[in-house]
């Protein structure tokens, strides 16, 4: 007893020289070492810290190639899908600040920092849940489940939140358009009572948040209730406050003229730049659209028809000025402009039609597969039998990115952690995958977009890896190996599972279908029967979403190993002579 009880204080002595040493780092390559080299002792604290400390550093874009910052990532996003290793609520908000801060495009460690703090959500402080929120809006990544869970604590203790904690809600909220009716009313009722308290930019945000979801009635009486926006000097001239931010916001309802050369400069000369180069043909990337969206949700109507007359486009309101078109056009779909309540998120037109999940009758499916009489069809059959599935190969470029990224991970920061298995005669058997989703029902941002890596073997909770979403079945050659911990078949699973928390409900076939986009796949070694069956499944689920894939074979490294060998007998061979 002893023993043990020193050997747990020796341990727990090496994580805080651990996490010292993180904390008096002088560079992210530093830190990188650091962490590679006490991968062993690495917990939860010491890894947020030392990704937080990269996020703060002026020489943080050092690491984004680096095969050990890629190794600090997916141990932090072992340890979030570990039930074993708890994570406190301030790390939890940390780690998602570092992400947004990063930009990185693992959306998984996200999401399940979303599963956590929908768990642990009382134990938050407010100022911490804004945070959170604030991290997901900038990271682009929408967790319905998190993000009831957070408003409603936040409603609970609406009263504790500063100025700023409400403008960061709001904002964040308006940014991932969450569209939470009591949410807003309980933001603006709280601001009203510390409007003395807020900036202009601060109630900008309110307002501008308010009025994207449709509440106008709430932002009419949020601006009454703002202090005077502009004073009678004793000369008699009109000097404004430092409250621009506000008129520009109320700008929306056609209010403050006299301030839109300050509007001009701030949005809508970048707008209006924007909307010229798209209509000469001009190719505008992703990231310039989202640095305007960040900006302000929209410009409501006036700013909108001032923006896009610059570009020959005539904007024109009510019944008499549209034109004929317009007007008939207009009756037609009536219902939806004179819908006096905020628009959906995703309108669905059937709600109530749901399908069970998943799509296979696992008896059947279990069947099926027996007959066929063999585990997997190696890199050539496997290839025909994904061909006639209607699943393509990947790029050859992006195959290239893929093997170096699992090459370096294999041979270099895989053998030197503390997977013991990656040591062992049997291989690793790792998967690399990049997605880019969107849905029809939510136009002009991405629904789920980045990268995600994953190795074979119970490598999360057992709960988490094995969700409903699709099916694996034994094999009638190695009867008793548990398929839904092949590691193809996980990252499948947690894409589903990704979707579904982004509002994507599975059971619903009208938002499934309405997904599209693409997702290339590279295997280090082929698929077996069950992984292949694994990605029709995903196919039938997502018929919008193109599903690319490659996998390397089983006779390439045992080829690569032999060149080895043959190489190191022939230095051997002219060292002796």
């Amino acid at each position: 007893m002893d023993s043990v009880t020193a050997e747990a204080g020796a341990a727990s002595a090496r994580r805080k020289s651990c996490l010292q040493a993180v904390i008096d780092a002088e560079s992210p390559l530093d830190i990188l070492a650091l962490t590679l080299q006490n991968a062993r002792e690495l917990d939860a604290l010491t890894a947020v810290t030392a990704l937080e400390a990269i996020a703060r550093h002026p020489q943080r874009h050092v690491v984004e190639r680096d095969m050990r910052f890629a190794k600090l990532v997916f141990d932090i996003n072992y340890m979030l899908h570990s039930s074993y290793r708890q994570f406190r609520a301030r790390e939890l908000a940390r780690c998602a600040w570092a992400f947004a801060s990063l930009g990185l495009k693992h959306p998984t460690m996200m999401y399940c920092i979303g599963m956590e703090v929908a768990k642990k959500a009382s134990e938050f402080k407010v100022s911490e849940l804004s945070s959170l929120l604030l991290a997901f809006a900038h990271a682009r990544i929408r967790d319905l489940g998190m993000m009831e869970t957070a408003t409603l604590e936040l409603v609970r203790r609406i009263g504790q939140c500063t100025p700023k904690d409400l403008a960061d809600v709001a904002w964040a909220l308006a940014m991932l358009r969450y569209n939470s009716n009591r949410t807003m009313a309980a933001i603006s009722d709280a601001t009203g009572s510390l409007m003395k308290d807020f900036s202009s930019a601060q109630l900008a945000q309110v307002i501008w948040s308010l009025d994207a979801f449709g509440h106008q009635r709430l932002v009419r009486d949020l601006l009454r209730s703002c202090a005077p926006v502009k004073e009678q000097t004793s000369q008699g001239a009109v000097r404004f406050s430092d409250r621009s931010e506000i008129l520009a916001a109320a700008g929306i309802f056609g209010q403050a003229p006299s301030l839109e050369d300050q509007l001009d400069l701030c949005f809508m000369q970048p707008v209006a730049m924007t909307l010229t180069g798209i209509a000469s043909g001009q190719a505008i990337s992703s990231s310039h659209f989202r640095g305007l969206a960040e900006k302000a949700p929209h410009l409501g109507f006036i700013h909108t028809a001032r923006v896009l007359q610059p570009t020959g486009v005539r904007v024109t309101s009510g019944r008499k000025r549209c034109p004929g078109w317009a007007v008939e056009a207009r009756d037609l779909i009536r219902s939806i402009f004179d819908d006096s309540e905020p628009l959906e998120t995703m309108p669905m037109s059937d709600k109530e039609e749901r399908v069970s999940i998943p799509v296979v009758d696992k008896n059947t499916y279990q069947r099926n597969m027996a007959d066929f009489g063999v585990d997997n069809f190696g890199k050539i059959g496997g290839r025909c039998l994904l061909n006639q599935l209607g699943i393509g190969r990947a790029g050859d470029h992006w195959v290239a990115q893929a093997k170096q990224f699992i090459a370096a991970w294999a041979d270099g920061v895989g053998k030197r952690s503390d997977d013991w298995k990656a040591n062992t005669i049997h291989r690793r058997i790792y998967v690399f995958a990049e997605y880019h989703f969107a849905s029809t029902l939510w136009p002009m941002a991405p629904l789920l977009e980045g990268t995600s890596f994953q190795l074979n073997g119970l490598r999360s909770d057992p709960e988490m890896a094995r969700r409903p979403w699709l099916c694996a079945v034994p094999l009638p050659i190695s009867k008793w190996v548990d398929r839904t911990l092949c590691a193809e078949f996980q990252l499948l699973v947690e894409v589903c599972e990704m979707l579904n928390r982004s509002g994507i409900e599975m059971t619903s076939p009208e938002l499934r279908h309405s997904v599209y986009g693409y997702m290339n796949m590279y295997l280090s070694e082929p698929s077996c029967v069950s992984c292949v069956g694994g990605m029709k499944q995903f196919q039938t689920l997502f018929p919008g979403v193109d599903l690319l894939v490659e996998c390397s074979s089983v006779v390439e490294p045992l080829m690569a190993r032999m060149e080895m060998d043959l190489a190191s007998r022939v230095r051997e061979d002219t060292q002796t002579t």
